[in-house]
Protein backbone atom coordinates (compact mmCIF):
# COMPACT_ATOMS: atom_id res chain seq x y z
CA UNK A 1 0.00 0.00 0.00
CA UNK A 2 2.70 2.49 -0.94
CA UNK A 3 0.70 4.30 -3.60
CA UNK A 4 -0.55 7.73 -2.64
CA UNK A 5 -4.04 9.08 -3.20
CA UNK A 6 -4.35 12.87 -3.30
CA UNK A 7 -7.78 14.22 -2.51
CA UNK A 8 -10.07 15.29 0.31
CA UNK A 9 -12.24 12.83 2.21
CA UNK A 10 -15.15 13.83 4.41
CA UNK A 11 -15.22 11.46 7.39
CA UNK A 12 -18.08 11.00 9.84
CA UNK A 13 -17.57 9.18 13.13
CA UNK A 14 -13.86 10.00 13.08
CA UNK A 15 -13.60 10.09 16.87
CA UNK A 16 -15.03 6.59 17.24
CA UNK A 17 -13.43 3.15 17.02
CA UNK A 18 -13.43 2.47 13.28
CA UNK A 19 -13.43 6.13 12.27
CA UNK A 20 -10.34 7.02 14.31
CA UNK A 21 -8.42 4.10 12.82
CA UNK A 22 -9.44 5.18 9.31
CA UNK A 23 -8.46 8.76 10.15
CA UNK A 24 -5.02 7.59 11.24
CA UNK A 25 -4.53 5.78 7.94
CA UNK A 26 -5.77 8.65 5.78
CA UNK A 27 -3.50 11.19 7.45
CA UNK A 28 -0.53 8.81 7.20
CA UNK A 29 -1.19 8.71 3.44
CA UNK A 30 -1.34 12.54 3.38
CA UNK A 31 -4.99 12.56 2.41
CA UNK A 32 -6.81 15.71 3.54
CA UNK A 33 -9.67 14.94 5.91
CA UNK A 34 -12.74 16.98 6.79
CA UNK A 35 -13.99 15.40 10.01
CA UNK A 36 -17.55 15.81 11.28
CA UNK A 37 -18.16 15.29 14.98
CA UNK A 38 -20.45 16.44 17.75
CA UNK A 39 -19.37 18.85 20.47
CA UNK A 40 -19.73 16.16 23.15
CA UNK A 41 -17.63 13.61 21.25
CA UNK A 42 -14.54 12.42 23.12
CA UNK A 43 -11.27 13.37 21.43
CA UNK A 44 -9.24 10.66 23.18
CA UNK A 45 -8.82 8.59 20.01
CA UNK A 46 -7.65 11.51 17.87
CA UNK A 47 -5.83 13.79 20.31
CA UNK A 48 -2.53 13.26 18.47
CA UNK A 49 -4.02 14.65 15.24
CA UNK A 50 -5.86 17.76 16.39
CA UNK A 51 -3.22 20.10 14.95
CA UNK A 52 -2.46 18.05 11.85
CA UNK A 53 -2.42 20.38 8.81
CA UNK A 54 -4.31 17.79 6.74
CA UNK A 55 -7.23 17.71 9.22
CA UNK A 56 -10.15 20.10 9.44
CA UNK A 57 -12.79 19.52 12.14
CA UNK A 58 -16.42 20.67 12.25
CA UNK A 59 -18.91 20.30 15.09
CA UNK A 60 -22.04 19.36 13.16
CA UNK A 61 -24.37 20.32 15.99
CA UNK A 62 -23.08 23.89 15.81
CA UNK A 63 -23.00 24.48 12.05
CA UNK A 64 -25.11 23.76 8.99
CA UNK A 65 -23.90 20.81 6.93
CA UNK A 66 -24.29 23.04 3.86
CA UNK A 67 -21.39 25.17 5.10
CA UNK A 68 -19.07 22.16 5.14
CA UNK A 69 -19.64 21.55 1.44
CA UNK A 70 -19.53 25.24 0.56
CA UNK A 71 -16.15 25.63 2.24
CA UNK A 72 -14.49 22.42 1.02
CA UNK A 73 -14.19 20.46 -2.20
CA UNK A 74 -15.05 16.94 -1.13
CA UNK A 75 -13.98 14.02 -3.34
CA UNK A 76 -15.33 11.11 -1.30
CA UNK A 77 -17.42 10.62 1.82
CA UNK A 78 -16.60 7.88 4.34
CA UNK A 79 -19.51 7.39 6.72
CA UNK A 80 -18.67 5.53 9.93
CA UNK A 81 -20.76 7.47 12.47
CA UNK A 82 -23.38 5.35 14.20
CA UNK A 83 -25.61 5.16 17.25
CA UNK A 84 -26.01 1.63 18.64
CA UNK A 85 -29.19 2.59 20.45
CA UNK A 86 -28.16 1.29 23.83
CA UNK A 87 -30.21 4.01 25.53
CA UNK A 88 -33.35 2.61 23.91
CA UNK A 89 -34.58 5.79 22.19
CA UNK A 90 -35.50 5.01 18.59
CA UNK A 91 -35.90 8.69 17.64
CA UNK A 92 -32.28 9.44 18.58
CA UNK A 93 -31.04 6.39 16.70
CA UNK A 94 -33.04 7.29 13.61
CA UNK A 95 -31.70 10.83 13.69
CA UNK A 96 -28.09 9.62 13.91
CA UNK A 97 -28.29 6.62 11.58
CA UNK A 98 -30.83 7.83 9.01
CA UNK A 99 -31.59 11.57 9.01
CA UNK A 100 -28.04 12.82 9.57
CA UNK A 101 -26.34 10.77 6.82
CA UNK A 102 -29.21 11.48 4.40
CA UNK A 103 -28.67 15.22 4.94
CA UNK A 104 -25.00 14.74 4.09
CA UNK A 105 -25.82 12.81 0.92
CA UNK A 106 -28.32 15.48 -0.09
CA UNK A 107 -25.60 18.13 0.03
CA UNK A 108 -23.08 15.79 -1.58
CA UNK A 109 -25.35 15.32 -4.60
CA UNK A 110 -25.79 19.10 -4.91
CA UNK A 111 -22.01 19.51 -4.94
CA UNK A 112 -21.47 16.56 -7.29
CA UNK A 113 -19.45 14.44 -4.87
CA UNK A 114 -19.02 11.17 -6.79
CA UNK A 115 -18.70 8.56 -4.00
CA UNK A 116 -20.29 7.74 -0.66
CA UNK A 117 -18.71 4.86 1.29
CA UNK A 118 -21.13 3.49 3.87
CA UNK A 119 -20.35 1.33 6.89
CA UNK A 120 -22.83 -1.52 7.26
CA UNK A 121 -23.19 -4.46 9.63
CA UNK A 122 -23.43 -8.22 9.21
CA UNK A 123 -26.62 -7.97 11.33
CA UNK A 124 -28.42 -6.91 8.16
CA UNK A 125 -27.61 -9.77 5.84
CA UNK A 126 -30.59 -10.94 3.82
CA UNK A 127 -33.75 -11.35 5.87
CA UNK A 128 -32.08 -11.72 9.25
CA UNK A 129 -34.17 -10.38 12.12
CA UNK A 130 -32.00 -9.94 15.19
CA UNK A 131 -33.51 -8.45 18.35
CA UNK A 132 -30.10 -7.55 19.81
CA UNK A 133 -29.66 -3.79 19.26
CA UNK A 134 -32.91 -3.85 17.29
CA UNK A 135 -33.21 -0.06 16.91
CA UNK A 136 -29.67 0.08 15.50
CA UNK A 137 -30.44 -2.71 13.06
CA UNK A 138 -33.74 -1.16 11.92
CA UNK A 139 -32.20 2.26 11.35
CA UNK A 140 -29.27 0.82 9.37
CA UNK A 141 -31.66 -1.15 7.15
CA UNK A 142 -33.83 1.92 6.54
CA UNK A 143 -30.77 3.95 5.58
CA UNK A 144 -29.51 1.27 3.23
CA UNK A 145 -32.84 1.02 1.45
CA UNK A 146 -33.00 4.82 1.19
CA UNK A 147 -29.59 5.22 -0.39
CA UNK A 148 -30.23 2.45 -2.88
CA UNK A 149 -32.98 4.65 -4.28
CA UNK A 150 -30.65 7.61 -4.86
CA UNK A 151 -27.58 5.71 -6.07
CA UNK A 152 -28.14 6.99 -9.60
CA UNK A 153 -27.05 10.43 -8.32
CA UNK A 154 -24.05 9.36 -6.22
CA UNK A 155 -22.25 6.02 -6.28
CA UNK A 156 -22.75 4.08 -3.07
CA UNK A 157 -20.11 1.65 -1.84
CA UNK A 158 -21.48 -0.35 1.08
CA UNK A 159 -18.90 -1.95 3.37
CA UNK A 160 -20.64 -4.77 5.27
CA UNK A 161 -18.30 -5.57 8.13
CA UNK A 162 -18.26 -8.78 10.11
CA UNK A 163 -17.24 -8.86 13.80
CA UNK A 164 -14.31 -6.43 13.92
CA UNK A 165 -12.14 -5.93 16.98
CA UNK A 166 -9.04 -3.97 17.93
CA UNK A 167 -7.49 -1.43 20.23
CA UNK A 168 -9.56 1.53 21.51
CA UNK A 169 -12.92 -0.16 20.99
CA UNK A 170 -15.76 0.51 23.44
CA UNK A 171 -15.47 -1.43 26.68
CA UNK A 172 -19.18 -2.31 26.25
CA UNK A 173 -18.41 -4.58 23.30
CA UNK A 174 -17.74 -8.30 23.58
CA UNK A 175 -14.00 -8.50 22.84
CA UNK A 176 -12.74 -5.58 24.97
CA UNK A 177 -15.13 -6.50 27.77
CA UNK A 178 -13.92 -10.09 28.02
CA UNK A 179 -10.25 -9.11 27.63
CA UNK A 180 -10.63 -6.64 30.50
CA UNK A 181 -12.12 -9.36 32.70
CA UNK A 182 -9.44 -11.88 31.72
CA UNK A 183 -6.56 -9.46 32.32
CA UNK A 184 -8.00 -8.66 35.74
CA UNK A 185 -8.39 -12.38 36.47
CA UNK A 186 -12.03 -12.14 37.45
CA UNK A 187 -12.86 -15.45 39.16
CA UNK A 188 -15.71 -16.32 36.79
CA UNK A 189 -16.78 -14.85 33.46
CA UNK A 190 -20.36 -15.63 32.52
CA UNK A 191 -21.00 -16.40 28.84
CA UNK A 192 -23.55 -18.13 26.65
CA UNK A 193 -22.79 -21.68 25.55
CA UNK A 194 -20.63 -20.04 22.86
CA UNK A 195 -21.65 -22.18 19.92
CA UNK A 196 -22.64 -19.19 17.77
CA UNK A 197 -19.95 -18.42 15.20
CA UNK A 198 -18.55 -15.12 13.97
CA UNK A 199 -16.11 -13.98 11.31
CA UNK A 200 -13.73 -12.09 13.60
CA UNK A 201 -11.62 -9.57 11.69
CA UNK A 202 -8.90 -7.29 13.01
CA UNK A 203 -9.35 -3.53 12.77
CA UNK A 204 -6.10 -3.11 10.80
CA UNK A 205 -7.44 -5.41 8.07
CA UNK A 206 -10.74 -3.52 8.03
CA UNK A 207 -8.90 -0.22 7.54
CA UNK A 208 -6.88 -1.80 4.73
CA UNK A 209 -10.17 -2.80 3.09
CA UNK A 210 -11.41 0.80 3.15
CA UNK A 211 -8.11 2.02 1.77
CA UNK A 212 -8.25 -0.56 -1.03
CA UNK A 213 -11.62 0.90 -2.01
CA UNK A 214 -10.17 4.42 -2.03
CA UNK A 215 -7.29 3.34 -4.25
CA UNK A 216 -9.71 1.67 -6.66
CA UNK A 217 -11.81 4.78 -7.24
CA UNK A 218 -9.40 6.28 -9.76
CA UNK A 219 -9.11 3.24 -12.03
CA UNK A 220 -12.20 1.11 -11.48
CA UNK A 221 -15.73 1.84 -12.62
CA UNK A 222 -17.80 0.95 -9.57
CA UNK A 223 -21.50 0.25 -10.17
CA UNK A 224 -23.97 2.75 -8.74
CA UNK A 225 -24.53 0.55 -5.70
CA UNK A 226 -22.18 -2.18 -4.54
CA UNK A 227 -21.84 -4.10 -1.27
CA UNK A 228 -18.47 -5.49 -0.24
CA UNK A 229 -18.25 -8.03 2.58
CA UNK A 230 -15.36 -7.33 4.95
CA UNK A 231 -14.19 -10.40 6.83
CA UNK A 232 -11.74 -13.27 6.78
CA UNK A 233 -14.27 -15.49 5.03
CA UNK A 234 -14.34 -18.09 7.80
CA UNK A 235 -16.12 -18.19 11.14
CA UNK A 236 -15.01 -19.23 14.62
CA UNK A 237 -17.22 -20.08 17.59
CA UNK A 238 -17.48 -17.63 20.45
CA UNK A 239 -16.36 -20.51 22.69
CA UNK A 240 -13.15 -21.04 20.73
CA UNK A 241 -12.46 -17.31 20.46
CA UNK A 242 -12.93 -16.72 24.19
CA UNK A 243 -10.75 -19.74 25.01
CA UNK A 244 -8.03 -18.37 22.74
CA UNK A 245 -8.21 -15.01 24.52
CA UNK A 246 -7.83 -16.76 27.88
CA UNK A 247 -4.77 -18.66 26.66
CA UNK A 248 -3.16 -15.54 25.17
CA UNK A 249 -3.70 -13.49 28.34
CA UNK A 250 -2.52 -16.30 30.66
CA UNK A 251 -5.63 -15.61 32.70
CA UNK A 252 -6.80 -17.80 35.59
CA UNK A 253 -10.42 -16.73 35.12
CA UNK A 254 -13.02 -19.46 34.69
CA UNK A 255 -15.01 -19.19 31.44
CA UNK A 256 -18.51 -20.14 32.58
CA UNK A 257 -20.07 -21.18 29.25
CA UNK A 258 -23.83 -21.59 29.43
CA UNK A 259 -24.30 -19.25 32.40
CA UNK A 260 -26.17 -16.83 30.10
CA UNK A 261 -28.98 -18.18 27.89
CA UNK A 262 -28.50 -17.88 24.13
CA UNK A 263 -30.94 -15.44 22.51
CA UNK A 264 -33.81 -17.15 20.71
CA UNK A 265 -33.09 -15.32 17.45
CA UNK A 266 -29.31 -15.43 17.78
CA UNK A 267 -27.33 -15.38 14.53
CA UNK A 268 -25.66 -18.78 14.80
CA UNK A 269 -23.15 -18.41 11.98
CA UNK A 270 -21.93 -15.47 9.92
CA UNK A 271 -18.95 -15.10 7.63
CA UNK A 272 -17.99 -12.88 4.72
CA UNK A 273 -17.77 -13.56 1.03
CA UNK A 274 -14.85 -11.23 0.35
CA UNK A 275 -14.00 -12.29 -3.20
CA UNK A 276 -15.16 -9.01 -4.74
CA UNK A 277 -13.06 -7.05 -2.28
CA UNK A 278 -10.05 -9.28 -2.89
CA UNK A 279 -10.41 -8.64 -6.62
CA UNK A 280 -9.53 -5.00 -5.84
CA UNK A 281 -6.24 -6.10 -4.29
CA UNK A 282 -7.25 -6.44 -0.63
CA UNK A 283 -6.01 -9.40 1.36
CA UNK A 284 -6.38 -9.74 5.14
CA UNK A 285 -3.00 -9.82 6.86
CA UNK A 286 -3.84 -11.04 10.36
CA UNK A 287 -4.99 -14.49 11.42
CA UNK A 288 -7.09 -14.61 14.60
CA UNK A 289 -4.05 -15.68 16.63
CA UNK A 290 -1.87 -12.92 15.17
CA UNK A 291 -4.59 -10.29 15.64
CA UNK A 292 -5.13 -11.18 19.29
CA UNK A 293 -1.38 -11.14 19.90
CA UNK A 294 -0.99 -7.72 18.28
CA UNK A 295 -3.99 -6.36 20.17
CA UNK A 296 -2.68 -7.49 23.54
CA UNK A 297 0.70 -5.87 22.81
CA UNK A 298 -1.03 -2.57 22.02
CA UNK A 299 -3.18 -2.77 25.14
CA UNK A 300 -0.07 -3.45 27.24
CA UNK A 301 1.81 -0.55 25.63
CA UNK A 302 -1.12 1.82 26.16
CA UNK A 303 -1.39 0.77 29.81
CA UNK A 304 2.32 1.29 30.41
CA UNK A 305 2.32 4.74 28.76
CA UNK A 306 -0.62 5.87 30.91
CA UNK A 307 1.19 4.81 34.08
CA UNK A 308 4.48 6.38 33.06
Amino acid sequence: MNEKVSYTALLTGGTGFLGSHILTRLLSERIAVVLLKRTHSSLNNIENFINNPFLKIYDVDLIDVKDVFNENKIDVIIHTATDYGRNGFLTEVLNSNLIFPLSIIQEAIKHKVPYFINTDTFFNKGDLKYSHLINYSISKKLFLESIKEISSDIKIINMRIEHMFGVNDSINKFVPKIINKLVNNEPSIQLTDGFQKRDFIYIKDVVDAFYSILKSLSDYSHPNFKTYDVGLGASMSIREFATTLKEKTNSISFLDFGAIPTKKDEIMDSFANSEDLKSLGWTPTYSIQEAIGDLLIQIRNNTESKHG
